[in-house]
């Protein structure tokens, strides 16, 4: 078997490599984080529009899209500060992987135990119970699971789209 020399230097030592990166323009690197905490209140809001969906056998109704507001705003709240602590507005959605799946499924839980538990305590005054109307029949159990699957299988969809798209 013929022996090949390992150190023979390169006969075009000055020519640059070609790069394979893609550049991003400095714009994109400041919009960054905003883009992807906005990107995180869409998949929330969706979410929670399609647990409501799902919970009243698709059909809209008046009265949970009258109340719908004011549970987005409490949701969101909640579910932004967890994933911020999470850490889930962090890095290249391009590298997605298990691990970052996990995180998403994680927050998603520990928001929902929050959310759960605010709701019925909060529920449980008298003041903002008279407010209500008395006909809602949303079931907030059901509603706050399909959302916590609805946020998991959303913002993990969206990431792996964008690591498919850049493979």
């Amino acid at each position: 078997m013929p022996e090949t020399n390992t150190n023979i230097p390169p006969k075009n030592k000055n020519k640059a490599l070609p790069q394979f990166s893609t550049p991003v323009p400095a714009l994109l690197l400041r919009v960054r984080r905003p883009m992807i905490v906005l990107a995180h209140i869409i998949a929330f809001a969706s979410s929670l529009m399609l647990s409501f969906l799902v919970v009243q056998n698709m059909q809209f109704r008046r009265e949970w899209l009258e109340l719908y507001p004011a549970m987005l705003m409490f949701f969101l709240i909640i579910k932004l500060s967890v994933f911020g602590l999470f850490k889930q507005y962090r890095g290249w959605w391009r590298y997605v992987g298990i691990s970052d799946l996990l995180g998403i499924f994680g927050a998603s839980l520990v928001s929902t135990f929050i959310i759960v538990v605010l709701w019925f305590a909060i529920g449980n005054i008298p003041a903002v119970r008279i407010s209500l109307p008395p006909d809602l029949k949303i079931p907030a159990e059901g509603v706050c699971i399909a959302d916590m699957f609805a946020t998991v299988f959303l913002l993990g969809g969206l990431r792996i789209i964008i690591r498919l798209y850049f493979e």
